[in-house]
């Protein structure tokens, strides 16, 4: 398994031509593709990292610096699930975790509608988004426009709506690429995880920047939302734990007493309760 690492990343890195990502060609070069120095140059990564995943040691590093690589190797989505299950092979599988599923228990589904406080969803670690009360559906509207589970990260990086919806959106992406990066550490192969972070690098330059980059993190939980029917937003942003349910978090917005966001709440539930 360590032996078809090395070849396919050899291979891999033997097809990538200096010019097109910017590289100078001297006069000394030797083989075609990349070099080592120049692969960890792309992927931000320091020459024994490098050494390590070149030897077909994938176990040896974090995730983040084989997803580092692979965007280094411009690794379509096929080539990129091919790397990581090499990894899977090489011994990893001990330290993958299973997402909770799709969907929530009834019961917690009534703690969530029963919630009048203020919006609130229902995440799991992967950012996938699994239910929301009606203040929750209505702010977080884009969110719930198609079947559920959807994925906040999608939305954050693919969506250009969002960008608009959120006004602090490069701190919010930076949060966003925290906590799929932290996730991504503990539970370096899990599959769905493997496969959004491989996604989101392929379609979105943002992403690939910062997930190779370190992301700072975001200003508190003070959050900002440019609501289409609402207007302008702040809300104090509660993220709790789910005891019961391992990998969820329930998060709740709220405003701050008498201020013009609370109104705007208090409208949007009345959109979504017209009878009220």
């Amino acid at each position: 398994m360590r032996r078809a690492a090395r070849e396919f990343l050899a291979v891999r890195r033997g097809s990538i031509d200096p010019v097109q990502v910017g590289l100078p060609v001297g006069p000394r070069r030797r083989v075609p593709g990349l070099r080592r120095d120049e692969l960890a140059l792309l992927a931000g990564i320091d020459s024994e990292a490098c050494a390590l995943v070149e030897r077909g040691d994938l176990t040896a590093v974090p995730a983040s610096v084989l997803h580092a690589v692979a965007s280094a190797l411009r690794l379509d989505k096929d080539d990129r699930r091919h790397l990581f299950d090499l990894a899977r092979g090489l011994g990893a599988a001990s330290a993958r975790r299973r997402t909770p599923e799709a969907g929530l228990r009834e019961r917690l589904r009534q703690v969530l509608d029963g919630i009048t406080s203020g919006p609130a969803l229902v995440r799991n670690t992967r950012l996938d988004i699994l239910g929301g009360n009606d203040q929750g559906r209505m702010l977080f509207r884009h969110l719930f426009e198609d079947e559920l589970p959807s994925n906040y990260g999608r939305y954050v990086f693919l969506d250009p709506r969002a960008k608009i919806f959120l006004p602090d959106w490069a701190h919010v992406a930076d949060d966003a690429i925290m906590l799929l990066r932290g996730e991504a550490d503990r539970y370096p192969y899990e599959p769905g995880l493997t496969e959004l972070v491989g996604e989101l690098c392929t379609r979105s330059d943002e992403f690939r920047v910062r997930w190779a980059a370190r992301a700072q993190p975001g200003r508190g939980e003070l959050r900002r939302f440019h609501h289409p029917a609402a207007g302008d937003l702040e809300l104090t942003r509660d993220v709790f734990d789910l005891a019961a349910e391992p990998g969820l978090s329930l998060l709740v917005f709220t405003a701050a007493p008498g201020s013009p966001s609370g109104a705007a709440l208090r409208s949007l539930a009345c959109q979504s309760h017209p009878g009220r």
